[in-house]
């Protein structure tokens, strides 16, 4: 699209961009792809409601049609790029490039995932190295960059379109990250506008808070972190009981995998109560993690249970001596967001009114275990 100066349009079977190919005064429509994709039924259409000519470009599989593409697209002196044809990420990543500097774009079978050869000469890595790799070979003379997800095929698409017409860097992240490299190359290239392809679903705006350094990217969960984090949880839980001479709580497997498990739905549905019996007591949280002067830092342990203290409610239920036993539960979600629950028992003689004083306050500090089980 980029090499004939023409705008990339997304059709299918049933949905064709009629009122968009209006909209821009086509006389010449180019359907990419074999009659599998794209029938002759939408060449007609098209044909026949919009007045502009079409013709395919296309062959029996991806690897030809990518040949007819190239042939009828590349100047004849244009540097090849070549790159694996059943993988989407490393393809995206060489038909951004590829369209930047004016290359012909071939699928090669024989080529290993995550490879990209340039005349011969091969790159090779994830997504983030190599992006990286080739726009430190030809940087980008566009100001803007482009952000766009690996993780949503039409969007991406788009992207690599609108890279090659201007000739911009392109940063590409998943659903849940930044990426450790598009956050270095977005430090790299400073760009003084960010363009956004596709809706909140596809780049939601943590990924952007990410890259603008406001929050940091999620870590790598360890192995056992979120039991750790759960039974520092409890262990605080009883240092404040002992300092206001209550009994301290014991631990129930029962309500902690009931903690887990409504972690885990918080997370995937959305932050809110479970509908419990009156017997149980609930506290639940979901802290991000924060950039200041001083870094990035990730949420722990020791910020949820500050959080809880300073809760008039979530305190009552850490500190209430007719709770005997609880179950602590986290999740560390993909994105980041540290989602807790703590579930609590009462004993034989009930719960009390509640109402109970902010001090003492033995761990009023953050300091504590994240998921990337590190302690701070």
């Amino acid at each position: 699209a980029s090499a004939l100066g023409a705008p990339l349009l997304l059709a299918s079977a049933d949905v064709v961009p009629i009122a968009a190919i209006r909209s821009f005064g086509a006389w010449d429509v180019v359907l990419i792809g074999g009659t599998a994709a794209l029938p002759d039924h939408v060449a007609d259409r098209i044909a026949a409601e919009t007045g502009a000519s079409v013709r395919r470009l296309a062959g029996a599989n991806r690897y030809e049609t990518a040949a007819a593409v190239a042939a009828a697209t590349a100047a004849p002196d244009s540097p090849t790029v070549r790159v694996a044809g059943a993988t989407f990420e490393t393809a995206l990543v060489a038909a951004v490039h590829a369209a930047r500097i004016g290359a012909r774009l071939l699928l090669d079978a024989d080529l290993p995932p995550g490879v990209v050869d340039l005349d011969g000469e091969r790159l090779q890595g994830r997504t983030g190295a190599l992006n990286q790799a080739l726009v430190a070979r030809f940087p980008p003379t566009g100001a803007a960059t482009v952000v766009t997800t690996t993780s949503a095929f039409p969007d991406a698409l788009s992207a690599a379109a609108l890279a090659g017409a201007r000739d911009l860097a392109v940063l590409f992240t998943t659903a849940v990250s930044a990426t450790q490299p598009s956050l270095d190359l977005f430090r790299l290239l400073d760009p003084p506008a960010l363009i956004v392809i596709g809706g909140t679903a596809a780049v939601p705006s943590r990924i952007l808070q990410q890259l603008l350094g406001f929050v940091p990217l999620p870590p790598e969960v360890a192995p056992g972190a979120e039991d750790l984090i759960a039974r520092d949880l409890f262990d605080r839980a009883n240092a404040e009981r002992g300092a206001r001479g209550a009994a301290s709580l014991a631990w129930d497997e029962s309500l902690a995998a009931d903690a887990r498990g409504w972690a885990r739905e918080m997370s995937r549905t959305g932050y809110r109560h479970a509908t419990l019996p009156n017997t149980v007591g609930e506290n639940i949280h979901m802290p991000i993690g924060w950039c200041d002067d001083t870094g990035c830092h990730q949420p722990t342990s020791g910020l949820l249970h500050r959080d809880w203290m300073r809760s008039g409610d979530n305190r009552d239920n850490l500190v209430e001596p007719g709770y005997v036993i609880a179950g602590f539960g986290v999740h560390c979600a993909p994105d980041g967001t540290l989602w807790a629950v703590a579930r609590f028992g009462v004993g034989f003689e009930g719960v009390s009114p509640g109402g109970s004083p902010a001090t003492p306050f033995v761990h009023p500090g953050i300091d504590g275990l994240d998921c990337a089980g590190i302690r701070t």
